[in-house]
C-alpha cells in the first residue's frame, strides 16, 4: 500500500511540475508578444550569404530558445496537468476506502 501512495505523491508532484512549467511559459510569451519592441528584440537571418557569415551569424544568440510552445499546446498541457492531478488524488480516495474497509472488517 505504501508503493501506491509513493506512486501518487509522485504522479501528484509530476502534474504540478507539468502544470507550473506551463503556465510559466504562458506568461513569458503574453510578456513577450505585449512588448513594444518584442519584434525588434528578434533572431533575424543574416543579409549575406557567403559561407563565412553563415558559419558565424546564422544561429540565434544563446539563450534564445529554438522551439516555443503555442498557446494552445500550453492549454493543453494545463488541461492534461489537471487531469493527471486530479487521477491521483482519485487514487489517494481509492486507498483511504480500501483501508477504511479493511478497519471496519477488522472490527
Amino acid at each position: 500500500m505504501m508503493s501506491t501512495y509513493a506512486m501518487a505523491v509522485n504522479g501528484l508532484n509530476n502534474a504540478a511540475d507539468r502544470f507550473t512549467r506551463a503556465a510559466s511559459q504562458q506568461v513569458v510569451n503574453s510578456l513577450a508578444t505585449s512588448s513594444s519592441f518584442a519584434g525588434s528584440q528578434g533572431y533575424q537571418q543574416p543579409i549575406s550569404s557567403s559561407p563565412a557569415n553563415l558559419a558565424i551569424t546564422s544561429f540565434p544568440p544563446q539563450g534564445t530558445p529554438l522551439y516555443t510552445p503555442s498557446y494552445a499546446e500550453d492549454i493543453l498541457t494545463l488541461r492534461q496537468a489537471t487531469a493527471a492531478y486530479k487521477a491521483n488524488i482519485e487514487v489517494f480516495k481509492g486507498i483511504d476506502e480500501t483501508a477504511n474497509t479493511a478497519l471496519k472488517l477488522l472490527r
